[in-house]
């Protein structure tokens, strides 16, 4: 049962980010390029961009309505609207740094000249992975935040949820400073966050996404740690699944098409479930995960689809809704000096 309730999150906030109707008689019809005759309908391919005056990330005070992904009320921010219908593309990946997956996969994107956004769970940081770290810096990628030990959030009291998420945000600092002082690279000033799960929320009297905001003003005087989710999941994180299954599940978000996503089964294992996505995106955030090897396989043949469909890969700093622009997000001196 506990294996259970681990997945859960992960189950349930993916589920609203579906744009599919499911059929277990997948066709081949989806084969190939972009295919105006399986784009989704004018109104649902429209690009659902935010208000101009909303600010990323989000300023107002968060309440128990706030949890869980966006099935559970998050805000459009989060949803990445501007990209819908833009053929855009902004590559995620989770869990890392691994010794064995993760170079494959800087070398894939070094060889595409292609950029990811990275979340790290950083208590994987150590000798062995922090050179691995300091590639994905010097290479041009984006490293992001994703507790220290894949934490799920709604079990902390708020005391161990400030300790360790401070912790693992002062990590995330020290590798930029490493890329710096070390590489004389530029510093990275986007700061993000991923929850594992996807799970977070208003319990044992506090809110996750407020101590968050709390720690920002802390820690930069300003409201700057950014909350990443995403509109597009690969599933790979599924029992069985294949680096074809990876790679169709991308195309699928872009042209519709047989796709594999989870299933609960009655003794809580979660396993694989053929649908066909009806109504795609077209363009997003995807999740993914370089700690599988079936993931980092798929790769070259997602990035060899998207130059012959003219999908265009994107840093996630890009995205308006991610962008840091107009804001100074610097690490405070005095906590530096922890570093």
């Amino acid at each position: 049962m506990r294996l259970f309730y681990l997945f859960l999150p992960a189950v349930l906030a993916c589920i609203g980010s579906l744009y599919v109707t499911h059929d277990s008689h997948a066709s081949d019809q989806f084969e190939g390029d972009l295919d105006s005759s399986v784009v989704a309908p004018a109104e649902a391919a429209s690009p659902f961009a935010p208000d101009e005056t909303e600010e990323f990330p989000e300023a107002r005070t968060y309440g128990a309505k706030d949890q869980m992904h966006e099935i559970h009320g998050v805000s459009e921010v989060y949803k990445t609207r501007s990209l819908v219908g833009s053929k855009k593309l902004a590559l995620t990946f989770d869990d890392g740094p691994s010794a064995d997956t993760t170079p494959q996969l800087l070398d894939t994107l070094l060889k595409y000249d292609v950029k990811a956004t990275f979340f790290l769970v950083t208590g994987k940081i150590n000798d062995k992975t922090r050179p691995i770290v300091q590639r994905m810096l010097r290479e041009g990628h984006t490293i992001g935040d994703h507790s220290i030990g894949h934490d799920d959030s709604r079990m902390q009291s708020e005391e161990k949820f400030r300790s360790r998420f401070l912790q693992s945000e002062l990590t995330i600092e020290q590798m930029k400073d490493l890329a710096v002082t070390e590489q004389h690279l530029p510093r990275q000033r986007e700061i993000y966050f991923r929850f594992p799960f996807a799970s977070y929320g208003y319990q044992k009297g506090y809110q996750n996404m407020n101590v968050i905001k709390e720690i920002s003003n802390k820690l930069y005087g300003e409201n700057c740690i950014n909350m990443v989710f995403w509109n597009m999941d690969t599933a790979d994180y599924v029992s069985g699944m294949t680096k074809e299954d990876v790679y169709h599940n991308v195309k699928a978000y872009f042209q519709g098409g047989p796709a594999v996503t989870y299933h609960v089964e009655k003794d809580h294992r979660i396993t694989k479930k053929p649908y066909v996505v009806t109504n795609p995106p077209r363009g997003g955030v995807i999740l993914m995960h370089d700690i599988h090897q079936h993931t980092v396989d798929a790769v070259p043949m997602i990035l060899e689809w998207a130059l012959r469909a003219g999908v265009e890969i994107v840093p996630l700093k890009s995205i308006k809704e991610y962008s840091f622009e107009g804001k100074k997000c610097e690490l405070k001196p005095e906590f530096r000096k922890m570093n």
